[in-house]
Formats: structure tokens, sequence, C-alpha cells
């Protein structure tokens, strides 16, 4: 049986439409002892399929690269509810893409990448939907899925939201796209990265 994953909830970033409505977000202020009152808004989702073989045949994914983690940015808020879809908080990472297997990236170039999640401008964003706090580490490498990039202010390179993140280890993939995963679970895509780099070339 494959595992499954949940859809996030309406918030557009980086082009990448996560769900296909918005199906709740929950305010709420929180104070700590010596903090700024922080507003929670929680995101709500549906399942959907999230192995490896899924994420290479589905129509939605334009991009599967390679990508090194160069940088961790600050936390950013995001505000889209003019647009009908809702708040949400991300993480920006920086990487380099090694190598393009689907899209128009160039090898070499840099993207951003955005993790859910997070604390800015005094809204921390609750989210399923957030990868595991490894995807935010300096030097570590992955194959990414998602839509096309955009571009955005305050964004130097393109940047998307991934619908998988599978860190490589070796010559093994470990998929790390929720963190329900905690850093050192052994959730093995089910393929080698020779082979998934075989399969991505040939979709």
């Amino acid at each position: 049986m494959g595992r499954e994953r949940r859809a996030s909830t309406g918030v557009i970033v980086g082009g990448l439409v996560l769900a296909a409505a918005l199906a709740s977000v929950a305010a709420m202020s929180v104070r700590g002892p010596h903090a700024e009152p922080v507003r929670v808004i929680h995101g709500d989702g549906y399942v959907v399929p999230f192995s490896f073989a899924d994420q290479i045949h589905f129509p939605g994914n334009t991009i599967m690269a390679r990508v090194i983690v160069l940088e961790v940015r600050p936390a950013r808020y995001m505000d889209q509810r003019a647009d009908g879809l809702g708040e949400s908080v991300y993480v920006p990472i920086l990487v380099r893409v090694v190598a393009s297997y689907a899209g128009e990236l160039q090898t070499g170039s840099t993207l951003v990448l955005r993790a859910l999640g997070g604390t800015a401008e005094g809204v921390r964003f609750e989210t399923n939907m957030a990868p595991s706090a490894d995807v935010k580490s300096v030097g570590a490498e992955f194959i990414v899925f998602g839509s096309d990039p955009t571009f955005v202010a305050d964004e130097e390179s393109p940047a998307l939201t991934p619908s998988g993140w599978f860190a490589i280890r070796g010559d093994h993939l470990v998929d790390r796209t929720l963190a329900a995963m905690p850093p050192d679970a052994v959730e093995d895509a089910g393929v080698s990265l020779s082979v998934a780099e075989s399969l991505m070339s040939n979709r």
C-alpha cells in the first residue's frame, strides 16, 4: 500500500497551488513570558498519494531536480487573503541546482525552496504540510519535485514550494516530505539514487 500525505490548504506559494480548496484556517493569540503576542494560524488538508513514483508521474510536477542547500533564511509571512487564499509563513531555503531532470532549471543556477511553517511578523503558521526539519541543513542534498518556479518581491532567485523532498543519503533516497518523519527516522523511498535519476530523466 502506498504512503499518503496531506495536501495543504489553498495557499499559493511560488506558483504552486497546494490544494484545490481551503479546508479550514483557525487563528488564536498566544503570549510567552517575555514575548510579543503571536497570532497562530492552522492549516488543514486532504490526503493524496506521495510515493516517489507518484511524484514522478504527477502532472503538476514540472520540476525535478537535485539540489544542495546553500543558506537557510529567516521565516517570511505571506498574506494572500485579498486573493481569497489565506495566510502562510514559510522558511526560504536557498539551494544550488546540481542536476535538472525535468523543467527549465539550469545546472549551477540558484533556487529558493519554501518550507511551509514557522513564525514571522507576529504570525505562527502551524501545518501538517511542513517538511522535516533536516531540510534546513546547509550542505544537505535533496531530490525535489514541484511546479514551475516564479519570482516574487525580495527574492533574487526564482522560488517554488516542493511537493516532495527526498534526502540523498549515499545511494539511497530518504523521504523528508513531512515533519511527522523525525530526523533520525529510516523512511527509505524504495528506490536507489541511480535508479531514481534514470526514472526522472526518462519520464
